[in-house]
């Protein structure tokens, strides 16, 4: 979860450069600058650079202990977020980026990037829009905890796209469904937890609440 991953103490000897458990054990490094205040307690305060015994490095600022402002952070999967943090948490405009999982082949691209808005570490955009990339499928428009809701505009590789509202990542109510010439509606897992599973494909047309039954949930 993007929202407490990299959080530091704030209080403690700040300059010492690394940070050990009760056992003794590592538990990162801290290369950058800090803060002394009057009584003497010192803050992670300025640029650093924070490597994690799990892998995971923080390169960014901090403000009397805590990660704030752009920062770039890297996961021993390959994935990134680079964006704003606000106490600690994803919060603003930002982007994530994800390795290919295992199994995925060698010699196939594989790109899964979502570029827009946080909240508190969570994907979220009311009223704003983000986009999200899964290959060649592209769904642009609103978020609610890592799930299509709101408005939005779903485009797929074979050129069908649907423009209307989700609900908890599936299609809602009334939108406009375009249809790609021909093909067989075949689609992969989209959207995070919850996806849009298979539109029917024919002309273009006004589509209404019984399109919900060609949606489903991400296993």
């Amino acid at each position: 979860m993007l929202s407490q991953f990299y959080v530091l103490p704030t209080n403690g000897n700040a300059d010492l450069m690394f940070q050990k458990d009760d056992l003794g054990n590592i538990l990162y490094r801290y290369d950058g600058e800090y803060l002394q205040d009057k009584d003497g307690t010192k803050y992670h305060h300025g640029h650093a650079t924070v490597r994690f015994r799990n892998g995971i490095q923080f390169v960014g600022r901090f403000h009397m202990g805590h990660p704030e402002g752009k920062a770039t952070i890297s996961f021993p999967s390959s994935s990134t977020y680079e964006g704003v943090v606000v106490q600690g948490s994803a919060h603003g405009e930002g982007k994530f980026v994800w390795s290919a999982p295992a199994d995925w082949p060698p010699d196939k691209k594989f790109r899964k990037e979502y570029s827009g808005w946080f909240d508190r570490g969570s994907l979220t955009s009311k009223g704003k829009k983000s986009l999200y990339v899964l290959n060649k499928d592209i769904y642009q428009g609103e978020f609610e905890d890592g799930r299509a809701h709101g408005k939005g505009t779903f485009l797929w590789e074979d050129g069908r796209y649907f423009i209307g509202e989700f609900v908890n990542g599936k299609v809602h109510g009334e939108g406009k469904l375009v249809a790609a010439p021909a093909g067989e509606c075949s689609l992969p897992p989209i959207l995070t937890r919850s996806l849009l599973r298979c539109i029917p494909t024919g002309r273009s047309s006004k589509v209404g609440s019984s399109l919900a039954q060609h949606t489903g949930t991400s296993r």
